[in-house]
């Protein structure tokens, strides 16, 4: 094998793939990237056993056709190092890598490239398209509350539901829940719901970028897999029942007002100020017209502040965990947001517009109150 490229059109596929790569270092060919030509194309692929991303890279001068896997962070690092549009040469034999580049060489251990691990699939069940700008909203405004190593696997990661008409993303941790949904046109003949891993949801989020170019999506039994022009990217998913989020959802709570995005926000964290991390917790008092936020710390130091709401029910107070509030506050970017609540025992629901131009596309976040 032997191909030459610029600087510059190797790196960024190979900063790509990195997230796929196994940290632990389980089993060393995990920490390699495999590194195959043929036909004038590059490919390079990483995996951990549960992704795999491949970075596809079309090649100007003529090539030598092989593969072999090569270090990453060694491949990466080396690139890093080397000048601006540089020149590089790479030849691989004899279990060795020559990388060349003006006077610079290096000489790398590498793996035969018949030892590298597939992530097995499944057939694909459904294929359909959607584009990238649209996949990258739907997760970036509901990740933010998947659960974190939860004993209920089937939280650590986003519920993905596709219909004929429109795709939706759900995560929850069991305190809180966010949800959206945007229009898809797809031939589904019957629904189909799946659970994609966190880190394949934090390198997806990497990977597509704002934009109309269509991603295609074949989901299996077992796995998902998302082609770009230059790239793929599978996942194994979570097997396991998601929570019935439509549940959750409270359905036309009687109470309901709308309340500035940067007030809330703003007023929240002057009130988080005196907060410890081990507690979060303030009571949200309404009354007429005005929102009441009140904390009493453990070591007993109290803080208020106050928000002007256009509400006109009755006084009630509902506890709630303010980083998850603020959490949310900092990812929506609507000016006005809708709280909407039934009494002090219930959740409270936000909702915002994703866009004026999309005032359909709602996205719904719904907290559990706690016991102050």
């Amino acid at each position: 094998m032997q191909f030459t490229i610029h600087r510059e059109a190797l790196l960024k596929p190979l900063q790509r793939v990195q997230g796929a790569l196994e940290r632990r270092q389980t089993l060393p060919i995990l920490a390699n990237i495999l590194v195959v030509v043929k036909n004038q194309l590059l490919s390079l692929t990483g995996t951990d056993l549960e992704i795999e991303m491949i970075a596809r890279v079309p090649l100007s001068n003529p090539a030598q056709s092989g593969a072999t896997t090569i270090p990453g962070k060694k491949l990466i690092d080396i690139c890093k190092a080397l000048p601006e549009h540089a020149q590089i040469s790479i030849e691989a034999a004899d279990n060795k890598v020559v990388v060349r580049s003006g006077r610079s060489r290096y000489s790398i251990a590498c793996l035969p490239a018949e030892n590298f691990p597939k992530v097995e699939e499944s057939p694909g069940d459904v294929e359909l398209s959607v584009k990238q700008s649209v996949l990258r909203q739907l997760l970036d405004v509901t990740c933010f509350a998947m659960a974190h190593q939860d004993v209920r696997y089937y939280l650590n990661g986003v519920l993905m539901a596709f219909n004929q008409e429109e795709v939706r993303t759900v995560a929850t941790d069991g305190h809180r829940l966010a949800t959206m949904a945007l229009p898809v046109r797809s031939h589904l003949t019957h629904p189909l719901a799946v659970i994609v891993p966190r880190k394949a949801v934090t390198e997806m989020q990497r990977l597509f970028q704002e934009g109309d170019e269509e991603i295609g999506l074949v989901i299996g039994k077992n796995h998902l897999r998302a082609v770009t022009t230059h790239t793929s990217f599978v996942t194994k998913l979570i097997e396991g029942k998601f929570p019935d989020y439509q549940r959750v959802l409270p359905q036309d709570p009687p109470h309901q007002f709308e309340v500035s995005r940067e007030l809330l926000k703003q007023a929240l964290l002057r009130v988080s100020v005196l907060f410890t991390d081990k507690y979060r917790g303030v009571g949200l008092m309404f009354t007429s017209n005005l929102l009441r936020i009140i904390a009493t710390t453990p070591d007993k130091d109290e803080v208020e502040d106050e928000v002007e709401i256009a509400y006109q029910g009755p006084a009630i107070e509902i506890g709630a965990n303010a980083s998850y509030l603020i959490e949310y506050l900092n990812i929506v970017k609507s000016d006005m947001v809708k709280v909407a609540f039934t009494s002090p025992n219930h959740v409270i629901l936000f909702e915002t517009a994703l866009n004026e131009a999309e005032p359909q596309a709602k996205h719904s976040y719904v907290v559990m109150p706690m016991r102050l």
